[in-house]
């Protein structure tokens, strides 16, 4: 088995850190480096809407459409929100939308619409 002394260690990073100064394009990449990371932030969110009685499938299909709109719209509202909370450019990473239609017998039906959304957060621009 191979190791590698603490020496050469020291002498590996001790280039990388003359080559930085000569180089500044590697500068740059330090600098980009110590800079704060993005941030990802996850959050999802579910409603569960009565469906109007005796209608055909038509207006199911386009009161589920609604209900999938109502939730697209609530994760830009809350990109803008994080925004304004930490202060950092927010793009919206990913989106998993998902809807149900749930027949209940004697009762209302109702279409559950559920989301996941994935925010990523970076520092502003400089």
């Amino acid at each position: 088995m191979r190791t590698t002394s603490l020496g050469a260690f020291v002498a590996f990073a001790l280039c990388l850190s003359h080559a930085a100064q000569a180089d500044p394009g590697l500068a740059r990449f330090r600098d980009a480096a110590s800079r704060p990371s993005a941030l990802r932030i996850e959050s999802s969110m579910s409603l569960q809407i009565p469906l109007t009685s005796g209608v055909g499938a038509e207006d199911q299909l386009k009161q589920g459409e609604d209900a999938r709109k109502a939730l697209y719209q609530a994760s830009t509202r809350e990109c803008a929100m994080l925004l304004d909370i930490f202060k950092m450019e927010c793009r919206i990473h990913s989106v998993r939308v998902t809807s149900k239609v749930q027949q209940r017998g004697s009762g209302v039906d109702t279409v559950t619409v559920a989301g996941s959304f994935t925010y990523e957060l970076s520092p502003p621009p400089n």
